[in-house]
């Protein structure tokens, strides 16, 4: 390996390293957004809770905007934290094609990159969206997402039969 080879991949590795801790930093967001959603559910319940004690027929008339409410708080955080992931994983697919080149350079075989099969060595990385909304990491939005909806479905069904 030459000089301009060496510091070549002197670079390649200083990139790579960066982009990690970039990664490290989404996912520290994506795991602060969940605790922030967590913390914005149980305020918004505790002061709802206070707030209708002593009107309780309030709550009961304004029951569905508060539960539409919630829903789009749930899903407004539920998409920021797919979008860390889709960051994230594009940003991981760019550290495996920046080692994928120099491993050819070197002759040795390459990485398979899980982000992007198709195109190993593009430096456009194909995410789709769809992936990122349904990590397993998101089980909590979809529980969260869940008890409000079989709400708004329970009380529909209770109208529809009265």
């Amino acid at each position: 390996m030459d000089a301009k080879d060496k510091i070549a991949y002197e670079l390649d590795k200083e990139e790579r390293e960066q982009l990690h801790e970039v990664v490290l930093s989404f996912s520290k967001q994506s795991l602060d957004l969940k605790r922030l959603l967590a913390t914005v559910l149980v305020a918004t319940v505790t002061i709802g809770g206070g707030l209708f004690r002593e009107d309780l027929h309030l709550f009961f008339e304004y029951r569905r905007f508060i539960l539409l409410g919630i829903l789009f708080v749930i899903v407004l955080f539920w998409l920021m934290d797919a979008m860390t992931n889709f960051y994230a994983n594009r940003l991981r697919g760019q550290m495996i094609e920046n080692l994928n080149r120099n491993l050819e350079k070197q002759e040795l075989p390459i990485k398979n990159n899980p982000w992007n099969p198709a195109e190993k060595q593009s430096l456009k990385v194909r995410i789709k969206w769809s992936k990122c909304l349904k990590f397993g990491s998101h089980f909590m939005f979809y529980y969260f997402l869940a008890v409000p909806t079989v709400l708004l479905i329970i009380e529909a069904w209770v109208d529809l039969l009265s």
